[in-house]
């Protein structure tokens, strides 16, 4: 069995843009078009939230959806240094981040705040897709 390479803790997006995820973030941000009609509404909404990322490297989930996510924002123009990008080990722990505040059991979660209190969450695998689903949180 293939045992890709786990990292684990706060990291960059240019981190997991290498290795073994980095081919399936290569791959998956190449592959997925967002929905031009769902960014068009997420553009007013998106600035004023800050988004923190809990995901693994060796997670298939992780491997589709978080290179789909970064394409959104990319197509959004939002700085996506502003995420806070956390990687976990199979125990669902960040290493030195600790994220037990965070109650996170499947990954990806993407977790959007706004003032700094939550206001939504993607669990592992979107309801619709991400970037309607995102609209449907920063809706509210």
């Amino acid at each position: 069995m293939n045992n890709p390479q786990m990292v684990v803790g706060k990291v960059s997006r240019e981190m997991i843009q290498q290795g073994d995820f980095g081919n399936h973030f290569k791959n998956e941000y190449a592959e997925y078009q967002p929905d031009s009609e769902t960014n068009n509404q997420l553009k007013n909404k998106i600035y004023n939230v800050s988004i923190v990322i809990v995901m693994a490297t060796w997670c298939s989930d992780s491997q589709m959806q978080v290179p789909r996510f970064y394409k959104i924002l990319d197509q959004l123009d939002y700085n996506t240094n502003q995420i806070d990008l956390i990687c976990v080990d199979r125990q669902k722990t960040g290493g030195s981040a600790d994220i037990s505040s965070l109650e996170v059991d499947f990954v990806p979660t993407f977790i959007f705040y706004r003032n700094g209190d939550e206001i939504g969450r993607i669990i592992e695998s979107p309801e619709i897709s991400l970037e309607k689903d995102a609209l449907l949180i920063l809706s509210k």
